[in-house]
């Protein structure tokens, strides 16, 4: 028999920590890194869980339902601890003021947000040439250069209130899911950035207008994703092969078969679909069995510790043991096998248990939240200082813990891979600023001689 009393307080459990986290936008306190976080935690396991608080489907699905209801308790805990870390201990811990808008920060102008972007589209076209495995993580980590110059440029645009430059940044939102899925075959990591952006939208001016955005871009994404999942095989097998011209023309199948999501008729078998594709909440009940009756031992630490090593650069340890992705862990605590082939990332809430249980993903994402929490608020009060160097130092190792649906090993070694390339611009932006004063200083002297 389904504990639906359980389902249906998880579910609740649930809907007061986005209350929270509504509250905490209205504050204007972040740049959306918390809510990104959030959001790709509901998809991958909220969303899951309210799947079976529908009588209709919970008594039709394919899951084994008892094990899904066990990994939506798990996942509960984890969001609790992680909306209790961001929305209420990290300012408390370290407090951070976020000033007034400094008026230095009206007098930016656009080239570093569109240097920014276009160095974030480069990256997407280097990936293609370049195959040395240290070059690829930093390459990789200009991805995200994307995202940030189009913060960057959106901020801009709205303090200036440069309606047609702000149009311009929105459009922007939705290039991230459309280079992933031609350069990658993927739709999923593109369609994060967006949903990334928008939380950035809506928790910097928060309004009906950042609703509307938000909902619409959300509801495109979601009716597209029901077009991808039918054609996604035969689409990847075209961008895999490097055939630039025939992965546009396989893009235009997407366009062509696209429909707008009827919400007035979701049959079961859409149901089916999503929780098959996205629904965490059984792998994680699969562990939970899996180590409950013996089958496993507890990791104890050991993937963080390799998450840890994982800093270490292969070209200062070229045996380096650990890889990207999450190996062999989800085989070996769920007993599962799956295809080759097959892309399943652990996810921290499932590598949080592996590792210590409930007390693991308590205290972890309690952690992460405290992290991500003081990550956003720093990330804002740059740019409210005017502080674009700084800003680019905190949002872009931010935009690495956002690997929700990977291991400990690649989120460590994603964020450091941002904090280089984060730390490269820098300098150079600073080394360029030295050059200018040096020859303005030169001008001076040269002026004051004369006279």
């Amino acid at each position: 028999m389904i504990d639906t009393y359980s389902l249906y307080f998880n579910a609740f459990l649930w809907i007061i920590c986005g209350f929270f986290l509504i509250k905490y936008f209205q504050k204007k306190v972040g740049v959306g890194l918390v809510g990104a976080y959030f959001l790709q935690l509901f998809i991958l396991f909220g969303l899951g869980g309210l799947l079976y608080c529908i009588p209709e489907y919970a008594d039709v699905s394919l899951m084994d339902t008892e094990l899904v209801i066990e990994g939506y308790k798990q996942s509960t805990y984890a969001i609790i601890a992680f909306t209790l870390g961001a929305v209420f201990l990290a300012p408390s811990i370290r407090p951070i003021r976020i000033a007034e808008v400094k008026s230095a920060s009206f007098y930016f102008s656009y080239r570093l947000p569109i240097f920014l972007i276009f160095l974030g589209l480069a990256s997407f076209f280097l990936r293609k040439i370049i195959f040395m495995s240290s070059v690829i993580a930093i390459i990789c980590a200009l991805n995200q250069l994307l995202p940030a110059g189009i913060v960057l440029g959106l901020w801009q645009a709205h303090l200036k209130k440069h309606r047609y430059m702000k149009s311009i940044f929105l459009s922007l939102f939705l290039l991230p899911p459309l280079l992933s899925l031609v350069f990658q075959g993927f739709l999923g990591f593109g369609a994060l950035t967006t949903f990334t952006l928008i939380m950035f939208l809506y928790s910097s001016f928060p309004s009906k207008k950042a609703y509307l955005v938000l909902f619409l871009l959300g509801y495109f994404l979601v009716s597209f994703f029901s077009v991808y999942l039918a054609k996604r095989l035969e689409f990847r097998a075209v961008a895999w092969s490097g055939e630039s011209i025939k992965t546009f023309s396989a893009l235009e199948v997407f366009i062509d078969e696209f429909q707008w999501l009827d919400l007035k008729n979701i049959d079961i078998a859409s149901l089916q679909q999503i929780d098959s594709r996205l629904n965490q909440n059984i792998l994680l009940g699969r562990s939970i069995y899996y180590l409950e009756h013996g089958y496993e031992e507890f990791a104890k630490g050991e993937t963080l510790i390799d998450a840890a090593l994982a800093l270490i650069p292969r070209i200062l340890w070229p045996d380096k043991p650990m890889v990207g992705g999450s190996g062999d862990l989800m085989s070996r605590y769920t007993g599962e096998q799956f295809a080759l082939g097959t892309s399943v990332g652990i996810t921290p809430v499932i590598e949080a248990y592996i590792n210590f249980g409930t007390y693991g993903v308590i205290s972890i994402f309690l952690f992460l939240g405290i992290l991500m929490g003081h990550i956003d608020r720093k990330a804002k009060h740059a740019l409210c200082e005017g502080d674009q160097e700084r800003f680019i130092m905190w949002y872009m190792p931010g935009l690495g813990f956002l690997q929700v649906s990977g291991s400990f090993v690649e989120v460590t070694s994603t964020v450091f891979s941002l904090f280089l390339a984060a730390w490269m611009i820098v300098v150079w932006l600073k080394l360029k600023k030295k050059k200018k004063y040096i020859a303005y200083k030169q001008h001076l002297d040269s002026v004051y001689a004369s006279n």
